[in-house]
């Protein structure tokens, strides 16, 4: 999927590199966490490929939990999660102001197989092509807008997040002195790595920022 348009000057970028996915998407956890953790995975990979900055990338997962915390539906696995996946990535740029085309959110969400199905052996598959402009993409197309209405009412359109990363920036750099910048540089990756983290969790929806 081709990415395009340039993160927002407002998001926090600073130690983006230290953001490794969870090691294993097995380990214990409560329903909420196993049920989503496959899709949360290739929303990652689908906010590297959208090159997507820190802030739009962490909304955009946050509001997944959300939905799924808020969705009534008793049969859960049967919803549409590659239109709920693609319709959180495009909310999340939205909220975020980072401007992408939904083609390439589609794109994303088709090569990366959008579902909540586990992925065998840990390893996130992709199709070699995005789809073509057919039938089919017309409708997933009206199927991301449809389902991003849905989501909105579902979250009863909720969908500011606050953003733990700003408050740890702006902690490591009251904490550290100018000649000290290669250890406030270790504990800014440090930070984000757990921060990065929390974000595969329903931590991210059962503590304020402050205490992220």
């Amino acid at each position: 999927a081709e990415s395009r348009g340039v993160a927002s000057s407002s998001e926090v970028t600073e130690g983006e590199d230290a953001s490794p996915l969870p090691a294993d998407p097995t380990r214990e956890c409560d329903i909420h966490h196993k049920k989503l953790l496959p899709l949360l995975r290739k929303m990652w990979v689908a906010c590297d490929m959208l090159e997507l900055g820190t802030e739009a990338r962490f909304t955009s997962l946050v509001l997944l939990h959300r939905y799924y915390a808020a969705e009534t539906t008793k049969n859960i696995e049967t919803l549409r999660w590659k239109s709920i996946g693609a319709a959180c990535l495009v909310l999340g740029c939205k909220m975020e102001e980072t401007s992408r085309r939904l083609r390439d959110i589609i794109n994303a969400a088709h090569m990366l197989d959008f579902s909540l199905d586990p992925i065998s052996n840990n390893v996130i598959r992709m199709h070699a092509e995005p789809p073509e402009l057919k039938d089919a993409y017309w409708k997933s197309k009206e199927d991301l807008v449809s389902t991003e209405q849905t989501v909105l009412r579902v979250l009863k359109f909720d969908v500011h997040v606050s953003h733990p990363h700003r408050l740890v920036s702006l902690l490591i750099e009251e904490s550290f002195k100018s000649n000290e910048q290669e250890v406030a540089l270790a504990a800014v990756q440090t930070a984000w790595r757990y921060l990065n983290e929390a974000a595969f969790s329903p931590t991210a929806l059962r503590h304020a920022t402050p205490e992220l």
